[in-house]
C-alpha cells in the first residue's frame, strides 16, 4: 500500500542520522501506526507510537499488530495530541520523529513514487481518498500535465486539508 512510500524516505534519513529509536504520531486505528511499527522493526529501529485518546480497555487490532512488531504506545488526551511539539518534549530528544500520516517533504516524495508502480499514462483523472494529504501530494507531484488528481477526505472536519497539501 501506500504507507510503506511515505515512510521509506523518513526510514533512509533515521539511518542517516543514526538514530535508533523512531516515533510517530495516531490515532487507535491508524493503518500509519502499524506500518510504522513494522518498518521499524525491518529497519532495526525501536518505535514509539503516540496515540491519540485515553488508553482504551480493549485494544483495537491495530493496536495490536503494532505491539506486536515492537512499537511502544504512549496514549495521550485528544486536547495535548494536537500539541505535537509540547508533546515530544516529553520523549528523548534523540528520536527521529514522523508526523502524523507521515506528513512531510519526506512522507510527499515516497508518495509521489507511487504512480511509477503502474502505467497511469492513459489515465486522465486519479482519484484517491486521503487523510493528512500525504499520499494526495505526492501523486500531484507525480501526476502527468493532462491528468487531474481528485482527493476525497477520509477525516471528518479537516478544514485545513486542502492548505496543507498544497
Amino acid at each position: 500500500g501506500n504507507k510503506w512510500f511515505k515512510l521509506k524516505y523518513h526510514i533512509g534519513e533515521a539511518e542517516q542520522q543514526n538514530k535508533k529509536t523512531i516515533a510517530t504520531f495516531g490515532g487507535a486505528y491508524s493503518n500509519h501506526i502499524v506500518a510504522a511499527a513494522f518498518a521499524c522493526k525491518n529497519a532495526g529501529f525501536t518505535s514509539i507510537g503516540i496515540i491519540r485518546g485515553e488508553k482504551p480497555n480493549i485494544f483495537s487490532p491495530t493496536l495490536i499488530a503494532a505491539q506486536q512488531y515492537g512499537m511502544q504506545l504512549h496514549f495521550v488526551s485528544r486536547e495535548d495530541f494536537k500539541n505535537k511539539e509540547l508533546l515530544k518534549q516529553h520523549f528523548d530528544t534523540n528520536y527521529y520523529w514522523i508526523n502524523e500520516g507521515g506528513f512531510s517533504y519526506n512522507g510527499m516524495l515516497g508518495a509521489s513514487e507511487i504512480l511509477q508502480t503502474v502505467d497511469t499514462t492513459s489515465y486522465t483523472h486519479i482519484i484517491a481518498a486521503c487523510g493528512t494529504g500525504t499520499m494526495l501530494s505526492g501523486l500531484i507531484n507525480a501526476a502527468l500535465p493532462h491528468q487531474k488528481i481528485i482527493g476525497i477526505s477520509a477525516l471528518k472536519g479537516h478544514a485545513g486539508l486542502e492548505k496543507d497539501i498544497q
